[in-house]
């Protein structure tokens, strides 16, 4: 608050109301859910802070700093404080990396005191947490102490530090946040969108042939011939261009394709190629004891591939 014969900045309420909102917040939470272990941390923590604050305020009232004609006068909790502008050498208005309290940097008023004077030679005054502006109390201290008290160059030089220390924390949670993301997708696999086509085939093994299904689907993936021989007569083979679900067993999806033999050898061939690739991904996964699920992602191409094997029983 300005006027003609001082500045005055009061402690904000902010913080306090804050607290009560998130102590009420945290009863409420309780009485209506049997008392949870949240809630009862809750209402201790912020019923122990907003306890301090209705102490405080009933107590010694709010903190406050004032600058007029006589000095800077301020007051934490029962303690007040004058400094007369004849102990101060010069003041500073910036930002400081806050120690603790949850947040990265505060509001500060450095007050740098005479050599001869009878206290220490630099005191702070917080003033983060009260209704003022750093433009504000600049000006009263021009205004009431002059301005050759008023150091900008140290204010300034501060203020780019701080500054500097943010930019180079926005950085690090970005580089964090977008390394994460990549993570995410890298460990998912390739995510099929409208552009990754999709291929899924029935292939048949028969009950009369002695291999298991890894030692048929590694002979299936490294034998040409052997892969046209035991290729299904009927196959299913849909893009996902259109938006549908496969599961095994599910209802069946008209497609508008013509797919000749010639088209699937080829496709065939192609994801033997890319089954080898170092960053292709492959998961088997059994749908029941007679038909099992490959599984093939190929991120250099973006494609995701489904290769459904079962056994039918020879009629």
């Amino acid at each position: 608050m300005k006027s003609h014969d001082c500045y005055t900045a009061k402690e904000a309420f902010t913080f306090p109301l804050i607290c009560l909102v998130c102590l009420a917040f945290n009863i409420y939470w309780g009485c209506s859910d049997v008392w949870p272990v949240g809630a009862i941390v809750g209402t201790a923590f912020f019923g122990i802070f907003t306890s301090v604050y209705v102490y405080k305020f009933s107590r010694f009232g709010r903190d406050f700093f004032r600058i007029d004609a006589n000095g800077i006068t301020y007051k934490e909790w029962s303690k007040t404080t004058t400094l007369k502008w004849s102990e101060i050498a010069k003041c500073t208005v910036c930002y400081r990396l806050s120690s603790g309290g949850g947040i990265l940097f505060h509001r500060v008023l450095d007050i740098t005191l005479l050599s001869g004077a009878k206290r220490p030679k630099s005191i702070s005054v917080r003033l983060s947490g009260k209704y003022c502006r750093n433009k504000s109390v600049i000006t009263a201290i021009e205004q009431f102490g002059g301005s050759e008290v008023y150091d900008s160059q140290t204010s300034q030089s501060n203020n780019k530090y701080v500054a500097r220390i943010l930019f180079a924390v926005i950085i690090g949670i970005i580089i964090i946040f977008a390394y994460s993301i990549i993570q995410a997708n890298h460990s998912k696999g390739i995510i099929p969108n409208k552009e990754t086509s999709l291929l899924k085939m029935a292939l048949n093994t028969e009950n009369n042939q002695p291999e298991d299904f890894s030692q048929f689907i590694e002979k299936f993936h490294s034998d040409t011939i052997f892969q046209e021989q035991r290729l299904a007569k009927s196959l299913v083979l849909f893009d996902s261009k259109i938006n549908v679900q496969f599961p095994h067993g599910g209802d069946k999806y008209d497609a508008y394709y013509s797919w000749e033999d010639k088209d699937v050898i080829t496709m065939l061939h192609r994801i033997d190629i890319d089954r080898l690739k170092p960053r292709c991904h492959t998961k088997i996964m059994h749908i029941s004891d007679t038909v099992v699920c490959e599984n093939i992602s190929d991120p250099d191409n973006n494609r995701l591939y489904f290769l459904e094997f079962s056994k039918q029983e020879n009629k």
